[in-house]
């Protein structure tokens, strides 16, 4: 009698452990299974009081709520051997207490938080979460819905495990035109651009390309730098109305900027309306005229961008600049420097690096030291671009002040630089101002050359 009024309403997880014969089980895992399948229901966490709408968005939960802790009792409660989603008749004695419909309605939430776990993990690349996940659906019989089967094949896709991806994809026996979709882009991200052509190809006897498809396709298309195959699915997306989709023409301007067709990528400007392009198109237009030599029409573009309303952000001027080559005279650079510090960028590394490269090929240290200095949160390349115009301009002392410095701080990019490398080239640089100025260490190494470092 005590069991059952333990079990009572307290679904599958509580049955599970009362049917062990444990009561302080079976009360614990109601109270949790209970709690966490409120939250599911409402888009709520435990805890988080009734004030939070019940329709709120479906990512309230995962905002509120652990991902671990979810995917945790996720994974319990599948492989329970009580859950409501095991396939089990009306007439099974052990659901006697919870109507057939709760049930297929409890199915359905599961399975739709389950793609909604699964989707978090690609988001955050939780690898290990994303198998165990895996493996409930797998358990349950449930990978074999296309809703499912498109979540696990995404994940994989994401964490560039395209080899996994297939198989699921090749093991689906259901396929719709997301599962082709999924696909296509996780070769696209995982530099296979061929094998993403190839898919994109075999799609079309079976599913006319979305959006989604064409802006992976065109982006496998620069990588491959096929201008040809380009225009042909340019014309297939004017067709099917895609090509005024924004990540469609970004895909675009893209590809015809990395396969030198400058002219045509332009054209997308004059062609289509200002509503569907982006600041996105512009830095991806600025930065290809200027990798193509085209630097005066990348000027253009940056002050048509600028008379849209468009703010200029760290990529628009990381373009401009030509990641340090020197292809303005020295007023331009001035100019976009003083841009930047209108905008509010000039203290971000990412910006200030390109700028600290610039300035002393124009024999101006003074200046290059100023924006050093400025960099809040200086990273590695920071640190060796200092020490590298140092160098460069036999100014070594300070070049050992900088290197000390760096050595000094905790900020972690001293400590794992990419395996040592990047700090394997500030000791080499130390050691190549050492042989002009021998009497810098006076004997003695340089601290980072001892054992460990």
């Amino acid at each position: 009698m005590e069991l059952k009024q333990v079990v009572g309403d307290g679904g599958a997880v509580g049955r599970a452990a009362a049917a062990a014969g444990s009561v302080k089980s079976a009360q614990r895992l109601r109270q949790r299974g209970g709690k966490l399948l409120a939250g599911l229901r409402v888009g709520r966490a435990p805890g988080a009081g009734f004030g939070a709408a019940p329709g709120s968005g479906r990512g309230l939960f995962l905002k509120t709520l652990s991902i671990r802790l979810a995917a945790r009792f996720f994974t319990e409660w599948s492989g329970s051997g009580a859950g409501p989603w095991e396939p089990r008749t009306r007439e099974s004695p052990t659901i006697t207490d919870v109507s057939w419909p709760r049930i297929s309605s409890c199915e359905h939430m599961l399975l739709e938080k389950l793609g909604s776990f699964l989707h978090h993990c690609a988001k955050t690349k939780a690898f290990q979460l994303g198998i165990s996940l895996h493996a409930s659906a797998v358990k349950t019989g449930r990978q074999s819905e296309v809703f499912i089967g498109n979540h696990v094949l995404n994940f994989y896709a994401k964490c560039d495990c395209v080899d996994s991806a297939m198989r699921v994809f090749e093991e689906m026996p259901l396929r719709n035109s997301v599962t082709w979709s999924a696909l296509i882009s996780g070769f696209d991200q995982s530099n296979r651009p061929h094998l993403a052509i190839q898919l994109f190809s075999q799609m079309q006897k079976y599913f006319k390309p979305n959006e989604f498809v064409f802006a992976s396709a065109l982006s496998s298309c620069s990588g491959i730098k096929d201008s040809k195959l380009g225009q042909q699915i340019h014309a297939q997306a004017l067709k099917l109305s895609h090509a005024s989709v924004s990540f469609v023409l970004n895909s675009l301007i893209l590809m015809y900027m990395k396969c030198g067709m400058c002219a045509h990528a332009l054209l997308i400007f004059t062609d289509s309306e200002c509503d569907f392009l982006t600041l996105v198109s512009y830095n991806i237009a600025i930065t290809g005229l200027v990798e193509n030599k085209e630097h005066r029409k990348g000027i253009e573009m940056f002050m048509i961008m600028c008379r849209r309303g468009l703010v200029p952000d760290r990529f628009t001027f990381a373009g401009l600049l030509g990641a340090g080559e020197v292809i303005y005279d020295l007023p331009v650079v001035m100019q976009l420097h003083c841009q930047m510090v209108k905008v509010g960028l000039d203290y971000t590394a990412f910006s200030g690096n390109v700028l600290m490269t610039l300035y002393p090929k124009f024999d101006l240290m003074a200046e290059m030291e100023k924006v050093f200095a400025m960099i809040e949160d200086k990273d590695v390349y920071s640190w060796n671009t200092a020490l590298a115009a140092c160098c460069r301009s036999e100014d070594n002392l300070k070049a050992l002040c900088i290197f000390r410095e760096m050595n000094g701080r905790d900020t972690g990019h001293a400590q794992n630089l990419e395996s040592g490398e990047r700090r394997r080239f500030a000791v080499l640089l130390i050691y190549s101002a050492a042989d002009t100025h021998p009497t810098m260490y006076k004997g003695r190494e340089p601290s980072p050359l001892k054992r460990g470092h």
